[in-house]
């Protein structure tokens, strides 16, 4: 989360003191949260705070999944290693989905696979296509 911190100084040269007055505006850039999450046929349709409406087919949502054992694990030297990934049918057919930690949405597949958490940022970029899925 991002913090941006302006400080506003006025200086006030009296005859022999120095007083100040040092005023701090602290603003918070908005946190991008789901406020409604609903499931329409193969997509997943989210409501952000932003007002702004996303919607991810499944499939996309799947291929996208940011697991270790989907996307693969960087090694010690960095460099990611990407598993072969084999999809059937059932592994785009959501079963259902949990909220975590008020950050992230899990999805839980009719294959079994759950490991997923994909961050709401990661979601929201996913949805607007910067994440190649």
């Amino acid at each position: 989360m991002a913090l941006f911190l302006i400080l506003i100084v006025d200086h006030h040269w009296g005859s022999f003191a120095l007083p100040r007055r040092l005023s701090c505006l602290i603003f918070q850039r908005m946190r991008l949260i789901p406020i409604h999450i609903q499931i329409i046929g193969n997509e997943i349709a989210l409501k952000w705070n932003d007002e702004k409406e996303s919607y991810l087919h499944f499939e996309k949502l799947r291929r996208a999944c940011p697991c270790a054992g989907c996307g693969g694990e960087p090694d010690v030297m960095g460099h990611v290693i990407r598993p072969q990934v084999t999809y059937t049918p059932a592994s785009f057919v959501l079963k259902s989905y949990q909220i975590i930690g008020g950050y992230a949405l899990q999805p839980v597949w009719q294959d079994g696979h759950s490991s997923g958490l994909y961050s709401f940022d990661f979601l929201r970029r996913l949805t607007l296509g910067d994440v190649p899925a």
